[in-house]
């Protein structure tokens, strides 16, 4: 991940996955840095649900990322 300066805002630029499996289609995604950290704040609220137990990161990632998707699909 690059970090990349946008109207003077921080933002990470993801690659998104290959459209027909054609890498050379591959776009790059941009989003601010406040989403990923509000990624992060979920994916740990998760872990802390869970009782702390390690073993979980990717899924309380995924999940993260879930939440705060969906929770901005509907602010819009």
């Amino acid at each position: 991940m690059t970090l990349a300066t946008t109207g003077g805002r921080r933002a990470r630029m993801r690659t998104s996955r290959a459209v027909s499996g054609n890498p050379l289609k591959e776009r790059p995604v941009w989003v601010p840095e406040s989403t990923w950290q509000r990624i992060a704040d979920t994916a740990y609220q998760l872990y802390q649900q869970r009782g702390r137990r390690d073993g979980y990161a990717l899924e309380d990632r995924l999940e993260g990322e879930h939440i705060v998707k969906q929770e901005s699909y509907e602010t819009h």
